[in-house]
């Protein structure tokens, strides 16, 4: 079989392109697919992937032997605000275990000014010599779409990490693949408080590795402002209804008062 390769820019997969149909590849004309959007293929081809392994060629539903497909490379996002709060990442998708890190070159700091809310939120910007902890977590393309839209909308960009600049707080090996972060599209000077109710996300996530991670949350943390207790009246959208660490959280905090 004659076969040229191309790369599906969409799926972080190589998926062979046949000029021949033969040797056990059968066309399936009811299979449905999904388009890729936007990626130029070869000979006029498209491409599309679902669970059933199916690309379409020329315009035409093609189905491989499970063989012919490479693993497909994992995608991660790196949290270091509320997306380090287990309920918060499912309130946008189930999450699954974490790995604790801390990135070299970003700095964490209160830099984007909600306005709807009157707040300001956190963000982070690329930075030699400053270090960010917070956590990895797997997800898949159509999930990193989800959090695309959570994040992005807000003042945000996705942007890649380079794998040599992420070390695990507990001395887990890296999953393969790409890491991604949603740092600040441009640094406001904050003219809004931090609400209570989004730090109390946070740090209930930070709480949920260790108190060390917490403390070096607040520590590793930037350009902090006046903190509003908004606890009765909540303006954080994804706020938490029952804050199990409020002791802990204030405790915490008292203690980064006297720090600073």
């Amino acid at each position: 079989m004659n076969k040229d390769f191309y790369s599906c820019a969409c799926a972080n997969i190589f998926i062979p392109f046949f000029t021949e149909l033969n040797n056990g590849i059968r066309l399936d004309p009811i299979l449905k697919e999904v388009e890729c959007p936007g990626i130029k293929i070869p000979n006029n081809g498209g491409c599309s992937l679902m669970a059933e392994r199916v690309v379409v060629v020329r315009k035409t539903r093609v189905r491989f032997p499970p063989s012919t497909l490479f693993k497909m490379e994992k995608e991660m996002i790196f949290g270091y605000g509320s997306l380090i709060s287990k309920k918060s990442r499912d309130k946008t998708n189930p999450s699954k275990e974490v790995i604790p890190v801390r990135i070299e070159g970003l700095k964490r700091s209160w830099n984007i000014n909600v306005n709807n809310k009157k707040t300001v939120a956190l963000g982070a910007t690329k930075k030699a010599s400053y270090l960010c902890n917070g956590v990895l977590f797997e997800i898949s393309k159509d999930e990193l779409l989800k959090f695309d839209g959570r994040e992005k909308s807000v003042g945000y960009k996705r942007v890649r990490l380079k794998k040599n600049s992420i070390k695990s707080t507990i001395n887990k090996e890296l999953p393969k693949g790409n890491v991604w972060a949603y740092i600040t599209k441009k640094p406001e000077k904050t003219k809004f408080p931090i609400i209570q109710s989004y730090l109390d996300v946070i740090l209930t996530g930070c709480l949920e590795i260790s108190k060390e991670f917490a403390r070096e949350f607040l520590l590793n943390t930037f350009n902090w402002t006046r903190i509003e207790n908004d606890r009765k009246n909540p303006r954080y959208p994804r706020y938490m209804k029952k804050i199990l660490k409020q002791k802990e959280i204030d405790n915490l905090l008292k203690e980064f008062n006297k720090l600073k």
